[in-house]
């Protein structure tokens, strides 16, 4: 995509893609989107003979001024298997879960499930009655995992639960929408 800019004063703007007629300084540009994975980290007990633990945790990618450039981020750190996790040192393992990329205000713009060495974009809703639906099936995938919870089935809790963050990561804000789905297509189109 080629962005148009312009400097004033020695700033430099760039013409939003996402809002016309309106510019955006440079710096703040191009940290628009931050993006985060959602994941597992395997710890060691501290008695060693116990084996190991799981905690569920974030971890921030980094910035960029463009969907297509998250998504690419977020894509090349889940193929490669490309993570900062310095500051943890008995960290055994990190295996991601969710990307989620949210704009400078917090509004989710778009997410999608790690698979492997791949990651798989949620499509966003088209309607408030399509958000109703999807709203409605996230309770139900809940209460499932509760009940299962309450059973002391909690791996299959826990699928459920990360289930419903997908399903729920269709619920994009409506002004990114149709953004977000323009940039599923666009990266589609350039794998085919």
């Amino acid at each position: 995509m080629q962005l148009k800019t312009f400097r004033v004063d020695g700033t430099t703007f760039i013409a939003s893609p996402y809002r016309p007629g309106i510019s955006i300084r440079e710096d703040v540009f191009k940290s628009q989107f931050q993006v985060q994975c959602d994941g597992r980290f395997e710890y060691p007990e501290d008695e060693r003979v116990w084996g190991t633990y799981h905690l569920q945790g974030i971890l921030d990618l980094g910035e960029c001024g463009l969907i297509e450039e998250a998504m690419s981020l977020a894509e090349t750190c889940v193929k490669l298997h490309r993570f900062d996790l310095s500051g943890r040192e008995d960290l055994i393992s990190f295996s991601p879960e969710l990307i989620t990329i949210h704009d400078d205000q917090g509004r989710l713009v778009l997410v999608g499930q790690a698979h492997i060495r791949d990651v798989r974009w949620c499509v966003p809703v088209s309607s408030s009655a399509e958000a109703d639906e999807v709203t409605s099936r996230v309770a139900k995938l809940n209460s499932e995992a509760s009940f299962e919870r309450g059973w002391d089935n909690f791996e299959t809790a826990r699928l459920l639960n990360r289930n419903a963050r997908v399903l729920q990561g269709r619920l994009v804000h409506p002004i990114w929408r149709d953004h977000s789905k323009a940039a599923i297509a666009n990266l589609a189109a350039i794998a085919a």
